[in-house]
């Protein structure tokens, strides 16, 4: 199953001592193959995004509570199931 996520920092000063742990989760998840991309959103440090591949959504749902951003409360996810017809994600 794939997704879209849209990941919102409303206050980026209080996420601040969070990112390195969040960066170090994105890590993670992209070397497990289940984040295919992801990057800020401008204006830098607002927001974020992701596309995501998981077996199901709940898995996802695990993966998204490890973050350190989810578990300081300083961000939230808005995630949205989606169908890819064509990429070329390979051509970037």
């Amino acid at each position: 199953m794939q997704f879209l996520l849209y990941v919102s920092i409303p206050d980026p000063k209080a996420a601040e001592p969070h990112l390195a742990g969040h960066r170090e989760f994105l890590a993670g998840e992209f070397a497990a193959r289940h984040f295919l991309t992801f990057g800020p959103v401008k204006p830098l440090g607002s927001a974020g995004f992701v596309l995501a591949e998981y077996e199901s959504r709940e898995a996802l749902d695990a993966a998204i509570a490890r973050d350190p951003l989810t578990v300081s409360g300083t961000a939230s996810y808005d995630v949205k199931e989606i169908v890819i017809a064509k990429n070329q994600i390979g051509a970037l």
